[in-house]
Protein backbone atom coordinates (compact mmCIF):
# COMPACT_ATOMS: atom_id res chain seq x y z
CA UNK A 1 0.00 0.00 0.00
CA UNK A 2 3.02 2.16 -0.14
CA UNK A 3 4.91 1.02 -3.14
CA UNK A 4 7.58 -0.82 -0.56
CA UNK A 5 10.00 -3.45 -2.00
CA UNK A 6 11.38 -5.60 1.17
CA UNK A 7 13.93 -8.59 0.21
CA UNK A 8 15.58 -10.76 2.46
CA UNK A 9 17.21 -13.72 3.38
CA UNK A 10 19.19 -16.11 5.27
CA UNK A 11 20.97 -19.48 6.59
CA UNK A 12 21.45 -20.72 9.70
CA UNK A 13 24.58 -22.78 10.81
CA UNK A 14 24.69 -24.71 14.28
CA UNK A 15 27.93 -25.46 14.57
CA UNK A 16 28.07 -26.91 17.73
CA UNK A 17 25.07 -27.45 20.63
CA UNK A 18 26.67 -23.79 22.25
CA UNK A 19 27.37 -22.48 18.84
CA UNK A 20 25.80 -20.99 15.95
CA UNK A 21 26.56 -19.34 12.80
CA UNK A 22 24.00 -16.48 10.87
CA UNK A 23 24.54 -15.70 7.39
CA UNK A 24 21.76 -12.57 5.98
CA UNK A 25 21.34 -9.85 3.60
CA UNK A 26 18.81 -8.16 1.74
CA UNK A 27 17.49 -5.06 0.16
CA UNK A 28 15.07 -2.33 0.81
CA UNK A 29 13.07 0.27 -1.19
CA UNK A 30 10.46 2.14 0.97
CA UNK A 31 9.68 4.87 -1.33
CA UNK A 32 7.02 6.86 1.08
CA UNK A 33 9.28 7.19 3.94
CA UNK A 34 8.13 9.64 6.34
CA UNK A 35 10.41 12.76 8.04
CA UNK A 36 9.20 15.17 10.19
CA UNK A 37 12.52 16.80 11.60
CA UNK A 38 15.35 15.87 14.05
CA UNK A 39 15.07 15.99 18.08
CA UNK A 40 12.46 15.12 20.14
CA UNK A 41 9.86 18.86 18.92
CA UNK A 42 9.97 17.41 15.42
CA UNK A 43 6.08 18.76 14.50
CA UNK A 44 3.75 16.91 12.86
CA UNK A 45 3.07 19.53 10.71
CA UNK A 46 6.11 19.16 8.85
CA UNK A 47 5.00 15.70 7.39
CA UNK A 48 7.38 14.56 4.32
CA UNK A 49 8.30 11.79 2.11
CA UNK A 50 12.02 10.85 0.72
CA UNK A 51 13.16 7.67 -0.56
CA UNK A 52 15.12 5.41 1.71
CA UNK A 53 16.73 2.48 0.16
CA UNK A 54 19.67 -0.29 1.78
CA UNK A 55 21.15 -3.07 0.89
CA UNK A 56 23.08 -5.24 3.77
CA UNK A 57 25.05 -8.64 3.76
CA UNK A 58 27.14 -10.03 6.78
CA UNK A 59 27.14 -12.63 9.51
CA UNK A 60 26.67 -13.08 12.93
CA UNK A 61 28.07 -15.48 15.56
CA UNK A 62 26.49 -16.31 18.50
CA UNK A 63 28.08 -18.54 21.78
CA UNK A 64 26.17 -19.83 24.77
CA UNK A 65 28.40 -18.52 27.40
CA UNK A 66 26.11 -20.86 30.16
CA UNK A 67 23.97 -19.47 32.82
CA UNK A 68 21.43 -18.38 30.06
CA UNK A 69 24.27 -16.06 28.85
CA UNK A 70 25.19 -15.55 25.20
CA UNK A 71 27.88 -13.82 23.50
CA UNK A 72 26.70 -11.98 20.08
CA UNK A 73 29.40 -10.86 17.79
CA UNK A 74 27.96 -9.63 14.45
CA UNK A 75 29.34 -7.91 10.93
CA UNK A 76 27.74 -6.62 8.50
CA UNK A 77 28.27 -4.10 4.93
CA UNK A 78 25.58 -1.76 4.59
CA UNK A 79 24.66 1.18 2.42
CA UNK A 80 21.65 3.42 2.93
CA UNK A 81 20.39 6.04 0.80
CA UNK A 82 18.09 8.90 1.00
CA UNK A 83 16.83 10.66 -2.05
CA UNK A 84 13.23 12.39 -3.39
CA UNK A 85 10.32 10.01 -3.54
CA UNK A 86 8.85 10.35 -7.15
CA UNK A 87 5.79 9.58 -5.29
CA UNK A 88 3.59 12.78 -3.12
CA UNK A 89 6.45 15.19 -4.63
CA UNK A 90 4.45 17.67 -3.27
CA UNK A 91 5.32 17.45 0.10
CA UNK A 92 9.06 15.67 -0.68
CA UNK A 93 11.45 16.48 2.14
CA UNK A 94 13.48 18.79 0.02
CA UNK A 95 10.70 21.10 -0.57
CA UNK A 96 9.09 20.67 2.84
CA UNK A 97 12.23 21.48 4.83
CA UNK A 98 13.95 23.60 2.08
CA UNK A 99 16.61 25.31 3.46
CA UNK A 100 17.04 23.04 6.54
CA UNK A 101 17.77 19.36 5.67
CA UNK A 102 18.96 16.68 7.88
CA UNK A 103 22.58 15.98 7.71
CA UNK A 104 23.40 13.19 4.02
CA UNK A 105 20.14 14.16 2.39
CA UNK A 106 20.34 13.88 -0.37
CA UNK A 107 23.27 10.73 -0.80
CA UNK A 108 24.21 7.49 1.03
CA UNK A 109 26.17 6.20 3.21
CA UNK A 110 28.30 2.92 2.75
CA UNK A 111 30.56 1.47 5.39
CA UNK A 112 31.34 -1.66 8.11
CA UNK A 113 29.53 -2.54 11.04
CA UNK A 114 30.78 -4.79 13.88
CA UNK A 115 29.14 -5.51 16.61
CA UNK A 116 29.37 -7.08 20.09
CA UNK A 117 26.78 -8.04 22.28
CA UNK A 118 25.98 -10.17 25.62
CA UNK A 119 22.50 -11.30 26.25
CA UNK A 120 20.88 -12.81 29.42
CA UNK A 121 17.76 -14.90 28.99
CA UNK A 122 16.23 -16.46 31.74
CA UNK A 123 12.25 -16.74 30.61
CA UNK A 124 11.36 -20.29 30.08
CA UNK A 125 8.73 -20.00 27.27
CA UNK A 126 8.27 -16.89 24.54
CA UNK A 127 4.54 -17.37 24.56
CA UNK A 128 3.01 -16.66 28.14
CA UNK A 129 6.05 -15.84 30.48
CA UNK A 130 5.30 -15.03 33.86
CA UNK A 131 8.83 -15.11 35.54
CA UNK A 132 12.19 -14.42 34.42
CA UNK A 133 13.56 -11.55 32.26
CA UNK A 134 15.72 -10.65 29.35
CA UNK A 135 18.65 -8.27 29.61
CA UNK A 136 21.44 -7.12 26.57
CA UNK A 137 23.80 -4.96 26.42
CA UNK A 138 26.36 -3.87 23.19
CA UNK A 139 28.52 -1.89 21.41
CA UNK A 140 28.66 -1.38 17.67
CA UNK A 141 31.55 0.50 15.64
CA UNK A 142 30.45 1.59 12.27
CA UNK A 143 33.47 2.73 10.04
CA UNK A 144 32.61 4.35 6.43
CA UNK A 145 33.94 2.87 3.17
CA UNK A 146 32.20 6.01 0.98
CA UNK A 147 34.92 8.45 1.45
CA UNK A 148 33.26 10.47 3.89
CA UNK A 149 35.37 9.46 7.00
CA UNK A 150 32.55 8.88 8.89
CA UNK A 151 33.16 6.85 12.38
CA UNK A 152 30.89 6.55 15.41
CA UNK A 153 30.10 3.91 17.73
CA UNK A 154 26.21 3.00 19.32
CA UNK A 155 25.80 2.22 22.75
CA UNK A 156 22.67 0.26 23.41
CA UNK A 157 21.10 -1.40 26.13
CA UNK A 158 17.80 -3.26 27.33
CA UNK A 159 16.53 -4.52 30.17
CA UNK A 160 13.47 -6.86 30.48
CA UNK A 161 11.20 -8.89 33.38
CA UNK A 162 7.62 -10.38 33.91
CA UNK A 163 5.88 -10.60 37.24
CA UNK A 164 3.12 -13.24 37.69
CA UNK A 165 -0.06 -11.50 39.11
CA UNK A 166 -3.08 -12.56 41.03
CA UNK A 167 -4.72 -15.69 38.54
CA UNK A 168 -3.03 -18.46 36.83
CA UNK A 169 -1.23 -16.83 33.42
CA UNK A 170 -1.84 -13.58 33.82
CA UNK A 171 1.70 -11.39 34.14
CA UNK A 172 2.80 -8.18 34.02
CA UNK A 173 5.97 -6.99 31.56
CA UNK A 174 8.19 -4.50 31.92
CA UNK A 175 10.88 -2.88 29.66
CA UNK A 176 13.92 -0.13 29.53
CA UNK A 177 15.95 0.63 26.52
CA UNK A 178 18.72 3.03 25.81
CA UNK A 179 20.33 3.90 22.86
CA UNK A 180 23.21 6.51 21.74
CA UNK A 181 25.26 7.04 19.00
CA UNK A 182 28.80 8.97 20.33
CA UNK A 183 30.50 10.12 16.84
CA UNK A 184 34.34 9.85 16.66
CA UNK A 185 35.17 11.65 13.31
CA UNK A 186 34.52 15.29 11.71
CA UNK A 187 31.88 14.16 9.08
CA UNK A 188 28.55 14.37 10.18
CA UNK A 189 26.11 10.92 10.90
CA UNK A 190 23.82 10.85 8.95
CA UNK A 191 19.95 11.11 9.70
CA UNK A 192 19.33 7.68 8.36
CA UNK A 193 22.40 6.03 10.55
CA UNK A 194 20.71 7.90 13.50
CA UNK A 195 18.87 6.27 16.40
CA UNK A 196 15.16 6.65 15.79
CA UNK A 197 11.97 4.49 17.20
CA UNK A 198 11.51 1.09 14.92
CA UNK A 199 11.51 -2.13 15.42
CA UNK A 200 11.85 -3.87 18.26
CA UNK A 201 12.02 -0.51 20.00
CA UNK A 202 9.11 1.30 19.11
CA UNK A 203 6.08 3.92 20.72
CA UNK A 204 3.63 2.17 19.44
CA UNK A 205 0.87 4.57 18.41
CA UNK A 206 3.72 5.69 15.94
CA UNK A 207 4.76 5.16 12.48
CA UNK A 208 8.15 3.28 12.88
CA UNK A 209 11.01 5.82 11.96
CA UNK A 210 8.95 8.35 13.45
CA UNK A 211 11.55 10.04 15.17
CA UNK A 212 15.18 10.89 14.44
CA UNK A 213 17.99 11.35 17.06
CA UNK A 214 21.64 11.06 18.06
CA UNK A 215 20.03 8.78 20.91
CA UNK A 216 16.79 7.61 22.39
CA UNK A 217 15.19 5.48 25.57
CA UNK A 218 12.03 4.31 25.90
CA UNK A 219 9.81 2.27 28.49
CA UNK A 220 6.97 -0.04 28.19
CA UNK A 221 4.32 -1.92 30.12
CA UNK A 222 1.90 -4.94 29.31
CA UNK A 223 -0.60 -6.19 30.80
CA UNK A 224 -1.69 -10.32 29.72
CA UNK A 225 -4.05 -12.57 30.34
CA UNK A 226 -5.63 -15.48 28.82
CA UNK A 227 -8.96 -15.12 26.57
CA UNK A 228 -9.17 -18.70 25.13
CA UNK A 229 -7.67 -21.60 25.80
CA UNK A 230 -7.72 -24.84 23.62
CA UNK A 231 -7.00 -27.23 26.64
CA UNK A 232 -6.01 -26.84 30.03
CA UNK A 233 -4.11 -24.07 31.17
CA UNK A 234 -0.55 -24.34 28.78
CA UNK A 235 -2.60 -24.99 25.16
CA UNK A 236 -2.90 -23.08 21.86
CA UNK A 237 -4.71 -19.89 22.36
CA UNK A 238 -5.60 -16.27 22.36
CA UNK A 239 -4.72 -14.06 25.00
CA UNK A 240 -5.14 -10.54 25.14
CA UNK A 241 -3.05 -7.38 26.72
CA UNK A 242 -2.68 -3.47 27.26
CA UNK A 243 0.23 -1.48 26.89
CA UNK A 244 1.88 1.87 27.19
CA UNK A 245 5.19 2.81 25.69
CA UNK A 246 6.96 6.30 26.75
CA UNK A 247 10.11 7.25 25.50
CA UNK A 248 11.72 10.25 23.81
CA UNK A 249 14.87 10.80 21.13
CA UNK A 250 17.39 13.18 21.93
CA UNK A 251 20.33 15.10 19.97
CA UNK A 252 21.74 16.16 23.39
CA UNK A 253 21.35 14.69 26.70
CA UNK A 254 20.09 17.97 28.12
CA UNK A 255 17.37 17.35 25.70
CA UNK A 256 16.11 14.64 28.23
CA UNK A 257 13.17 15.28 30.19
CA UNK A 258 9.76 14.90 30.94
CA UNK A 259 8.74 17.92 28.72
CA UNK A 260 9.76 15.88 25.26
CA UNK A 261 8.48 12.41 26.70
CA UNK A 262 6.28 11.12 24.44
CA UNK A 263 3.66 8.39 26.31
CA UNK A 264 0.98 5.83 23.38
CA UNK A 265 -0.92 3.50 24.62
CA UNK A 266 -3.36 0.68 23.37
CA UNK A 267 -4.23 -3.12 23.08
CA UNK A 268 -4.33 -6.03 21.16
CA UNK A 269 -4.31 -10.04 21.27
CA UNK A 270 -1.53 -12.67 20.91
CA UNK A 271 -1.82 -16.16 19.71
CA UNK A 272 0.13 -18.49 21.83
CA UNK A 273 1.05 -21.59 20.20
CA UNK A 274 2.18 -25.19 21.15
CA UNK A 275 4.74 -25.66 23.67
CA UNK A 276 4.19 -22.36 25.02
CA UNK A 277 5.43 -20.57 21.79
CA UNK A 278 4.32 -17.26 20.51
CA UNK A 279 3.14 -17.09 16.98
CA UNK A 280 1.91 -13.52 16.41
CA UNK A 281 -0.61 -10.39 17.27
CA UNK A 282 -2.65 -8.03 16.38
CA UNK A 283 -3.01 -4.18 18.38
CA UNK A 284 -4.14 -0.81 17.93
CA UNK A 285 -2.05 1.97 19.36
CA UNK A 286 -2.62 5.23 20.11
CA UNK A 287 -0.31 8.71 20.36
CA UNK A 288 -1.27 11.96 20.41
CA UNK A 289 -1.07 12.27 16.48
CA UNK A 290 -2.37 8.66 15.10
CA UNK A 291 -3.64 5.07 15.63
CA UNK A 292 -1.88 2.66 14.12
CA UNK A 293 -2.64 -0.72 13.60
CA UNK A 294 -0.33 -4.21 13.70
CA UNK A 295 -0.69 -7.39 12.58
CA UNK A 296 3.43 -9.29 13.26
CA UNK A 297 4.41 -12.42 14.01
CA UNK A 298 7.12 -10.77 15.91
CA UNK A 299 7.60 -8.76 19.36
CA UNK A 300 8.90 -6.13 21.36
CA UNK A 301 9.44 -8.06 24.44
CA UNK A 302 11.46 -11.33 24.00
CA UNK A 303 12.22 -10.44 20.31
CA UNK A 304 14.36 -12.60 17.90
CA UNK A 305 17.80 -12.87 18.04
CA UNK A 306 17.84 -14.18 14.46
CA UNK A 307 17.74 -11.21 13.01
CA UNK A 308 20.43 -11.65 9.88
CA UNK A 309 19.41 -15.33 9.42
CA UNK A 310 15.95 -14.16 8.24
CA UNK A 311 17.24 -11.07 6.62
CA UNK A 312 15.98 -8.12 8.93
CA UNK A 313 17.47 -4.84 7.83
CA UNK A 314 20.28 -4.20 10.59
CA UNK A 315 20.43 -0.77 9.48
CA UNK A 316 16.87 -0.11 10.96
CA UNK A 317 16.85 -2.52 14.10
CA UNK A 318 19.03 -1.98 17.07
Amino acid sequence: TRKALKLGGGTLFQLSPRARLQLGGGYSDLPLTRYYGLGPTSAKDNLSYYNRKSWWGGLEGDHDLGREIDLELRGFLSRVEALDSRYEVQESLSTVHEGNLPPGYPGYSRGWTLRLGLVRNTTLETGRPQRGGFQKVSVSYFGANDGSGLKFLTYTADVQHFFPLWHTKRALGLRAFFNRNDNVSRAEIPFTRMATFSRPDELRGFSSLRFYGMGSLGFSAEYRWPVWVARGRTGPGLDAYIFSDMGQVYMEAREIGWENLEVTGGFGFRYVGGHQKFVGRFELGFSREEVVVTLKFSQNFQYDSKGMFRGKDPTRRR
